[in-house]
């Protein structure tokens, strides 16, 4: 099929002549077709585009080398890798309860807010046809926070005449541990690197600590003071969730059949975990932004 661009009655190109696509890239467009070829001082070809139909003419022939780009082929078997990095944002818990004392109830209620924190991925996967691959990683991050105590204890003789106390918790800890599946395309940007984009379904398991129950001491009379000490509790719920991410791989050398690169990741990832509670349950966010660098190999 032959193409005529507007205004250019004299400049014709044929849809998928490579050749004369190059040509026209390279600077060596026929002078008739209204694009002129303008030496620069470094003696690179220029070209210089007189009119819209000149721009349309240079989308044209993007256009064609795009197909070409997303087609190249991917020809490694396997592929894994492993990372360290951070994981962004705030996970927040908020927990509220009772514990029966002297006839009456005794309130409690703590939070404890968890911010960044390092991550551990480690990633294998298998191309299943073309550029579609499939790969399964493990990523698990750790972090502690200190958390804020609050309540009201009743009075040990006096009805309706409750105390009030706060405590700073230390070192309170949240575990995540998920797998993720994916589904990817693989991009072979060239022979050394390539970019791997992929989604799909995460798999947590959420290590949380909180507070369980209070056990109160008296100071004595008059029953103004008093000691409180909170048993901690480790909550472990599982949720399910998705994750977005994209990863670039740099191969540097090649040993055996293998070939050994470095690369980055960033992804995307989130979830909803149903936390148990003395008297109840409380749902938090596990998963956020994550990114990281690592190693990279091949087969």
């Amino acid at each position: 099929m032959i193409v005529h661009f507007r205004g250019f009655p004299q400049c014709s190109h044929a849809v998928g002549d490579r050749a004369a696509v190059l040509n026209f890239l390279n600077g060596n467009a026929d002078a008739r077709c209204g694009v002129p070829i303008v030496d620069s001082m470094q003696g690179v070809p220029s070209v210089t585009i007189r009119s819209a139909h000149g721009v349309a003419a240079v989308l044209f022939v993007l256009v064609l080398h795009v197909p070409a780009l997303a087609q190249q082929a991917w020809n490694d078997r396997v592929f894994g890798g492993i990372n360290f990095g951070f994981e962004g944002g705030e996970a927040s818990l908020a927990t509220g309860g009772s514990t029966p004392i002297y006839g009456q109830s005794a309130t409690t209620s703590s939070e404890v807010t968890f911010g960044a924190g390092p991550v551990f991925d480690a990633t294998v996967g298998a191309r299943v046809r073309g550029n579609i691959g499939v790969s399964v990683t493990y990523t698990r991050q750790h972090a502690t926070a200190d958390a804020t105590l609050s309540g009201t204890v009743p009075h040990p003789l006096l009805f309706n005449q409750a105390r009030t106390f706060t405590r700073d918790l230390e070192a309170f800890s949240r575990t995540e541990a998920a797998v993720h599946i994916s589904v990817g395309y693989m991009w072979p940007v060239n022979d050394k690197l390539d970019v791997y984009v992929y989604g799909g379904p995460s798999s947590y398991r959420l290590s949380q600590d909180t507070v369980g129950e209070i056990r109160v001491s008296e100071v004595g009379a008059p029953f103004t003071a008093l000691e409180v000490a909170p048993v901690i509790a480790t909550s472990k719920k599982s949720a399910t969730g998705y994750h977005l991410g994209v990863d670039g791989t740099y191969r540097v050398m090649d040993i055996g059949g293998a070939s050994v690169g470095v690369g980055g990741f960033a992804r995307y990832t989130s979830a909803t975990a149903t936390v148990s509670i003395a008297g109840g349950s409380v749902d938090t966010t596990v998963g956020g932004p994550q990114a990281g660098l690592g190693l990279r190999i091949r087969f």
